[in-house]
């Protein structure tokens, strides 16, 4: 029953960041930066608790800059000392760090070609889990906690997925939600928030348009896509537990896992997000602190 403050990118981040009502943040809507006086948590863990704190992914919190990688930005850092892998904007499916120290953003045909052998090094989720994990690693060497947050593009438009993931639903045939041929057949009709392309369609001619739809090789491929995407993070996420077993600190580490919205996926005949329902508006919150949360808790209300 966790559901974001606002179903767009910008004004969720800027809550989640910092327990503000987009409206008093400045980044109330997708581009609009935040403002400089927003306390973050991550401030207050490094000046009350001296946390080494660092980000590494999307943040969407500065503007209109695009990459806007944060040590190559003007950027406020909101209390994040570690910056360097931090980008502003866009969906980039590759990342690379050049001899210069430089960071390096690719789209997916470019950097599929490019890393074709080494893709698990380089594909944008790959790479940030395995900068966080680095991050982690430092610190516990040198005794000191810290904040590593993961910021994960995925899963996201343009829905491509490096191998082996992009084939590893190629056996699934998707069928559109029970929503989406309710809103199609306007019974009952939906929101004019709820637009859609398929307005004009006769109803005679509905259920001829929805066996087209399914059928659609677009449709099936990017459904496909978008499940090897989650399966990626999936993994990487089963990358990350098991090197907080490995080096000792996994009682002791909090584990947070949400997203800034859901998608549509065809529900109410919409994909994306921007809208009012529960896969646009309804995230997950995950929780994982063996040292103090007994496993198997659901939390069904939660009143702060």
């Amino acid at each position: 029953n966790f559901h974001t403050t606002s179903p767009l990118c910008t004004p969720n981040r800027a809550s989640f960041v910092s327990g503000l009502y987009p409206a008093f943040t400045g980044a109330d809507r997708n581009h609009n930066a935040m403002n400089d006086d927003v306390v973050t948590f991550a401030q207050i863990l490094k000046e009350q608790g001296d946390y080494d704190t660092g980000y590494f992914g999307k943040w969407h919190l500065n503007g209109e800059l695009r990459p806007g990688w944060g040590d190559e930005s003007d950027f406020y850092d909101f209390g994040f000392n570690e910056i360097k892998h931090l980008f502003n904007q866009g969906h980039w499916k590759w990342i690379e760090e050049l001899d210069d120290g430089k960071m390096q953003e690719y789209i997916y045909a470019t950097g599929a070609k490019k890393f074709k052998n080494k893709a698990e090094k380089h594909f944008t989720t790959d790479f940030l889990f395995d900068r966080g994990i680095e991050h982690m690693e430092k610190n516990r060497l040198q005794g000191k906690p810290f904040l590593s947050f993961l910021s994960i593009p995925d899963p996201h438009a343009p829905k491509y997925v490096r191998p082996p993931y992009d084939t590893m639903y190629d056996d699934l045939v998707f069928e559109l939600p029970y929503t989406a041929r309710t809103a199609a057949f306007k019974n009952p009709s939906t929101p004019l928030y709820n637009y859609h392309d398929y307005d004009n369609v006769p109803l005679d001619d509905v259920e001829e348009y929805l066996e087209e739809y399914e059928s659609w090789d677009f449709f099936q491929r990017s459904m496909r896509q978008y499940f090897g995407m989650v399966k990626c993070i999936d993994d990487n996420v089963g990358k990350l537990l098991t090197y907080l077993d490995d080096a000792g600190i996994s009682d002791n580490t909090i584990v947070a896992f949400t997203s800034d919205h859901g998608d549509m996926l065809a529900e109410h005949g919409k994909f994306n997000k921007n809208r009012p329902y529960r896969t646009s508006a309804g995230i997950a919150m995950i929780l994982r602190y063996p040292e103090k949360v007994m496993a198997g808790q659901n939390i069904v209300n939660a009143y702060t």
